[in-house]
Formats: C-alpha cells, structure tokens, sequence
C-alpha cells in the first residue's frame, strides 16, 4: 500500500488522513509533506493501520506535526523509540490509544498538551506536564 506521489503538490494541505489502509510504516509521500515545510500540513492521522514501532526516520519525518493519531495500531513504543520523540518539537496532541504499549515516557515532549494513551497495557506513565491539559489514560492494565 502506498501513497501517490501528487500529494506532494498538495501545498494548501493541513491536515492528512489516511486511516485503516494497512500502513507499516510512515508513507514516504507523507513524511515529504510534513517534512519539509513544502506544505501546511501539520495534522497526520495513521489511525488504524499495521504500524508496530516508529523509526527515526519517521520520527525525523514528522518534526512539523503538531496533531499525530496513532490510535489502533500495534504499536509497542519501547523508551528507546520514545526518547527519540524529541525531535518533535511543536507536537502537541498525540493519540496512541489501542495500541500495545507497556511503557511511555514522553517527557521529552515540551508542547504537548493533550495525550491519549487509553486501551493498551501500560504500567508506567512519564510526562512533561509543562503544556498538558488533557490527559486519557483509562484501561491500562
């Protein structure tokens, strides 16, 4: 499954959602739209598809992003891929609801004001809680 290449043309785009299309990974048309600041597009929703961990280059791929929805994917997220979260500097929502994570730590995370990590199985939980104003966390065990 992949993206078309003429998204990237898209310049007046803000928002691109692309959920339940059985993604892996971050298409290579998105991360060149949120990327490089070619584009507005600052909202990315991934909900819904395959997507077991995140990459530094993904991650690399999405520093403009402000609103990113992970939710109902397989997502593990260990400390090791969540320390690298850094580079996304002017995220501040973040949905990874229905996912498999044990452990978050997003203190890294400065701008981040609203957080949903409901439905996985989490035992721990580390924030920054500098810009926070909304967080759901129901159901984790």
């Amino acid at each position: 499954m992949t993206l078309p290449d003429q998204l990237v043309a898209l310049c007046q785009l803000t928002s691109l959602a692309v959920p339940f299309n059985r993604f892996i990974t971050l298409p290579p048309v998105a991360a060149q739209m949120t990327h490089v600041q070619v584009s507005d597009v600052e909202v990315v929703s991934l909900a819904g598809n395959c997507i077991e961990r995140l990459t530094s280059d993904a991650l690399g791929e999405l520093k403009h992003t402000k609103r990113l929805d992970l939710r109902l994917n397989e997502l593990t997220l260990p400390t090791t891929d969540t320390l690298k979260f850094a580079i996304l500097e002017r995220l501040t929502h973040l949905d990874v609801r229905d996912n498999r994570i044990s452990e978050l730590d997003l203190h890294v995370l400065n701008s981040l004001e609203y957080l949903n990590c409901e439905r996985n199985s989490m035992v721990s939980l580390h924030l920054n809680g500098t810009s926070l104003r909304s967080l759901y966390a129901a159901n984790n065990c």
